[in-house]
């Protein structure tokens, strides 16, 4: 595949001022392998043609799938561990204990980078555990944003190989997890039902947090979960039906061969949203803790910088954000206390 130096720094500079990915030399090979499905399946006669092709896009949908077929999805479902046991052995127990006391029965999260939705889908399920009994009585929203519309459609199915969770307590498999059948070939094509705040229209590039919001004008808090009635007779009941329902689904899964998917407990906490990082965010309010991992390292040191101070102002007082382990906050001028390894306090 032909690109020449000057069409790839072009390249690179279009990437960048569009959502901060830091396309260096090193990352020279990687393009080349990743842009030549569509290079070839196009017909392009090479990098600096499709990259024309693409800029010719006044929707900005080319840029979107240009972007898309560069960006790397890696994740897993309770991926750098100890960060989920600090949120369930200490900043969770503490966090609900006072926001109870307050009578603020209120916990926001955000998964920003989220991928194909295992680390949302992991936040819930702790964030589940940790009320046990009481989550009825809770309100619990989990935004998690991607630029990838690729990987919003795989994390909206919710649909998984049953490999991926060998290495998640059982306890929280029967928390998070119910068997299923394979997923179609196209998305939504055989019966699967849209998650309710899923787009079912055009898939066009948007940053917002709602499928019709204006996101250059319209700033809204993110919606107030509805408590669930059903099998709620009384705390105690439901605290039963749940463990009997668990216990139940837990046998189910040690049996289960293919695919699982998403309970509708954890799947109803969790906001699929499009989003880049380095543009307008459209939303208001603070995050009780945010997750940024393994993202940051794709951008250049001033990106990077910009992003952590624009954390600061979306995460409360005493909330948490937490980055990568490949990724560190030395050298970045920043506000945020050092906590423990990848996880700084505001």
């Amino acid at each position: 595949m032909k690109c020449q130096e000057q069409e790839y720094s072009h390249l690179s500079e279009v990437v960048r001022a569009h959502c901060g990915i830091n396309l260096h030399d090193g990352k020279k090979e990687l393009v080349r392998a990743r842009l030549a499905a569509p290079i070839r399946n196009g017909g392009f006669g090479g990098v600096g043609e499709y990259l024309r092709h693409v800029l010719a896009d006044p929707s900005g949908r080319r840029l979107a799938q240009m972007v898309d077929s560069l960006s790397t999805n890696v994740t897993g479902f309770f991926r750098e561990p100890r960060h989920f046991e600090f949120l369930a052995n200490q900043f969770l127990p503490r966090l609900i204990e006072a926001k109870a006391k307050a009578g603020n029965r209120r916990i926001r999260a955000w998964s920003a980078g989220c991928s194909t939705g295992e680390e949302a889908y992991s936040l819930a399920i702790t964030v589940l555990e940790a009320l046990g009994a009481q989550r009825q009585r809770w309100d619990v929203k989990i935004l998690a944003t991607d630029i990838s519309e690729r990987a919003l459609d795989a994390a909206d199915a919710a649909l998984y190989p049953r490999e991926s969770v060998r290495d998640v307590p059982p306890a929280s498999r029967a928390v998070g997890f119910a068997p299923s059948h394979p997923p179609c070939a196209a998305t939504h094509s055989c019966g699967l039902v849209p998650l309710p705040w899923t787009s079912t229209g055009s898939v066009e590039p948007h940053i917002g947090v709602g499928p019709a919001w204006e996101p250059s004008s319209v700033r809204c808090e993110l919606p107030p979960l509805q408590p669930s009635t059903v099998g709620r007779s009384s705390p105690t009941s439901a605290a039963q039906g749940e463990g009997e329902e668990r216990g139940t689904r837990a046998k189910s899964l040690a049996g289960t061969d293919g695919w699982l998917t998403i309970t509708p407990a954890v799947r109803e906490l969790v906001v699929f949203r499009s989003l880049n990082l380095i543009a307008d965010w459209p939303f208001c309010g603070t995050f009780d803790l945010i997750f940024c991992r393994n993202v940051m390292i794709y951008f250049d040191r001033p990106t990077q910088e910009r992003l952590v101070r624009r954390f600061w102002d979306y995460v409360r007082t005493g909330g948490l954000l937490f980055t990568g382990h490949a990724e560190s906050l030395t050298g970045i001028e920043h506000n945020f206390r050092y906590v423990e390894p990848t996880i700084y306090s505001k």
